[in-house]
């Protein structure tokens, strides 16, 4: 029984380029890039100056939650690109994903995801959970200060801080 078990998911900034099969999958602008291996794990890199530095390892970006186990590492299957579209395609136990990438000219700076969960075994799957865009980012452990630092706005009698540093 074939089910779609989820669609759509957007992430802004980007312009796409794909590698050749067997290598990483890089998708990239300017400032920006995102790259997927053969499990259809990402990592993300900045670019600036002629210097690109990645913001984390390779890890399962987008991934389920099936009967309380995850599902993180889909094989790498096919990969095609069709105009501003790329399509990438990952299988793990009865689940395919598959990953559209699509780029518009109207939108230069967009680069639009849209992850699809396809049921390919026989028997119902219940899903717990699913997660996207989960990206981590190393910070240099050298540094005394903050790397990050968050804006919590409120309107408070009592006026805590409102930017406050993320440990």
């Amino acid at each position: 029984m074939n089910r779609t078990l989820l669609p759509v998911i957007a992430l802004p900034w980007l312009l796409c380029s794909c590698a050749p099969a067997g290598r990483e999958i890089r998708v990239d602008n300017k400032e920006i890039a995102v790259e997927f291996n053969q499990q259809l794990h990402s990592r993300v890199a900045i670019k600036g100056g002629g210097d690109e530095a990645a913001l984390g390892p390779f890890a399962p970006s987008e991934f389920l939650t099936v009967a309380g186990s995850d599902i993180r590492d889909f094989r790498l299957t096919e990969q095609k690109q069709e105009g501003g579209r790329s399509l990438f395609t990952g299988e793990a136990a009865s689940v395919r994903k598959q990953v559209a990438v699509t780029t518009d000219a109207a939108f230069p700076a967009t680069l639009v995801f849209e992850v699809t969960y396809t049921n390919t075994g026989n028997a119902d799957l219940k899903v717990d959970r699913w997660t996207s865009h989960n990206y981590s980012i190393n910070t240099a452990a050298e540094k005394t200060d903050p790397p990050f630092w968050s804006y919590q706005s409120g309107s408070y009698e009592h006026r805590p801080d409102w930017v406050v540093p993320l440990k």
